[in-house]
C-alpha cells in the first residue's frame, strides 16, 4: 500500500511539473510574439525614418516606381507602395445539425492582406512624411 500511495505521489508531481511547463511556454510564445512585434515595428519605423529628407528620385531608384501616386494637397505627391501578403488557406470544414442526416461542407477559405507604404513628397521632391497601413505577415 505504501508503494503504491510513493507511486501516486510521484505521478502527480510529474503531472504537476508537465502542466507547469505548458502554461509557462504558452505564456513564453506570448511574450516572444509580442517583443518580435516590438522589435519588427521598431525596425520599420527605422526604415521608414531613412528616408525622410531624400529624393523622390532615390526612393524610385531604390525600391522602383510606386504602385500608384496621388496629390498630397499641398503641391506635392504621395508615392504609395502596395504589397500584398498571402497566408496559408483556412481549410474546409464538415460538420452536421442536429437532428439532421445532411453533411456540409463549408470551403476553405484564402487569406491576404494589402500592406501600404505612402512616401509624401513636396513639390521640390523632398520625402517629408511616411505612413504605413496594413498589417505585414501574422
Amino acid at each position: 500500500m505504501k508503494n503504491i500511495k510513493k507511486t501516486w505521489a510521484i505521478q502527480a508531481i510529474v503531472l504537476i511539473s508537465f502542466l507547469i511547463l505548458a502554461l509557462g511556454s504558452e505564456t513564453a510564445k506570448e511574450s516572444t510574439s509580442e517583443n518580435d512585434t516590438q522589435e519588427w515595428q521598431e525596425a520599420e519605423k527605422k526604415a521608414m525614418d531613412s528616408w525622410m529628407g531624400s529624393t523622390k528620385a532615390q526612393l524610385i531608384q531604390q525600391w522602383g516606381p510606386p504602385t500608384k501616386t496621388t496629390d498630397d494637397g499641398q503641391g506635392g505627391e504621395i508615392l504609395i507602395y502596395d504589397r500584398t501578403v498571402t497566408f496559408p488557406q483556412i481549410p474546409g470544414q464538415v460538420y452536421n445539425q442536429p437532428y439532421n442526416p445532411n453533411l456540409y461542407y463549408t470551403t476553405p477559405q484564402n487569406r491576404a492582406v494589402t500592406r501600404s507604404r505612402m512616401f509624401y513628397v513636396n513639390k521640390n521632391g523632398i520625402i517629408y512624411h511616411w505612413l504605413c497601413q496594413g498589417r505585414e505577415g501574422s
